[in-house]
């Protein structure tokens, strides 16, 4: 499938004015492909997250301090730990936005 864009909107002043960088065919599926600045930094964003995350997996199994079972033991445990803090948590702060709540109805 081809997409027609006239001749005025290659013009570089309508580019500009549309916020289009660039205007690249695609050969293969036979597309005009518009890309914008905003567009190549979100990629460029993703791209780079995934490298970093990628990367960090990687330095973590390689300088990790304990063996691999007992790495997923200490973190099994700490996220039991910190869902049960954030449950108290939670429950506290419910208990005391429900007695606001039950002394404001009050007035």
């Amino acid at each position: 499938m081809r997409v027609y864009i006239p001749h005025f909107r290659m013009h570089p002043a309508y580019r500009a004015y549309a916020g289009w960088d660039s205007l690249r065919y695609n050969g293969f599926t036979g597309n005009v492909i518009i890309e914008t600045d905003a567009m190549r930094k979100l990629m460029g964003l993703l791209v780079g997250f995934g490298v970093g995350a990628a990367l960090g997996v990687v330095l973590v199994m390689l300088f990790a301090p304990a063996s691999g079972e007992e790495l997923v033991k200490r973190l099994q445990t700490g996220y039991r730990e910190t869902l049960t803090e954030a449950r108290k948590a939670s429950d506290q702060r419910r208990a005391q936005l429900e007695a606001q709540l039950t002394a404001r109805s009050r007035r």
